[in-house]
């Protein structure tokens, strides 16, 4: 099950990388992100562990902090 704080992330990551025309995996080659991870990251049924590298690799891409990732009203 994921949670709350999971569940906000998810949509944040998609409603980013949508903004900026992109699919998962052009995004996922960009970030250096291997991309049936980055799908599992992306998918809100499923629960994926994230690092706090691996979330500033993708804060760092949008220009933004990764506490940005987590806002609702991102």
């Amino acid at each position: 099950m994921i949670t709350k704080t999971e569940q906000i992330l998810k949509s944040n990551l998609r409603k980013l990388r949508e903004a900026q025309g992109l699919n998962a995996c052009s995004f996922s080659t960009k970030v250096g992100i291997d991309h049936s991870f980055y799908y599992r990251i992306e998918n809100p049924d499923r629960h994926c562990r994230f690092n706090f590298e691996l979330l500033e690799k993708i804060a760092g891409y949008y220009k933004l902090e990764v506490y940005d990732l987590l806002r609702k009203d991102l």
